[in-house]
């Protein structure tokens, strides 16, 4: 069995969490163009641990293409007697895309 994602996107956002854990949202356009001739974008959530999380930090910035290599999980929370799932990307390796003369 094999759980691997690989997101290519502009990052969007960068939510530093602890120490050693950050949340980013990745900005992914669709393949497709909608009913307006435009492409959609999907926002997707990713959180970053350990040492990957400080050296994105330092070196990431938004609006820069990255490369997100990582795993998809489902987090369980409760709020007000129901259950809220949300879907996230757990990074195991930053690639920067965007080279420094952009």
């Amino acid at each position: 069995m094999l759980n691997q994602v690989i997101i290519v996107g502009r990052l969007k956002e960068i939510i530093k969490v602890d120490k050693d854990k950050l949340n980013l949202v990745v900005s992914v356009p669709q393949s497709f163009k909608n009913k307006d001739g435009e492409y959609d974008v999907d926002l997707i959530d990713c959180e970053v641990i350990g040492g990957i999380a400080d050296t994105t930090n330092e070196y990431c910035e938004i609006g820069k293409v990255i490369g997100v290599k990582g795993r998809l999980k489902i987090d369980y929370y409760s709020k007000d007697d129901e259950v809220i799932k949300i879907m996230k990307v757990y990074a195991e390796k930053i690639s920067i895309l965007t080279s420094k003369s952009e």
